[in-house]
């Protein structure tokens, strides 16, 4: 499971890409080599779906519990 900072974190970062217009599987490929623990697992996890072509709500809802039901 990652943590609420990773979480925030990663938000903060779909945020930036999308205002950027930078592809988001690139940004989170990115933040992938950039972070450790947890939230590079996850950022990897989520731009190899997106890059297989998966929404982004449905790569996320496959986390399951290793991401907040709130999110």
């Amino acid at each position: 499971m990652v943590s609420l900072n990773d979480i925030l974190i990663l938000n903060a970062e779909l945020a930036a890409l999308v205002r950027a217009g930078i592809p988001i599987e690139l940004g989170l490929r990115r933040l992938s080599t950039e972070r450790s623990g947890g939230l590079a697992r996850l950022s990897e996890r989520l731009a190899t779906r997106l890059e297989q072509g998966e929404p982004l709500v449905d790569a996320i809802r496959r986390e399951g519990a290793a991401v907040s039901p709130l999110y």
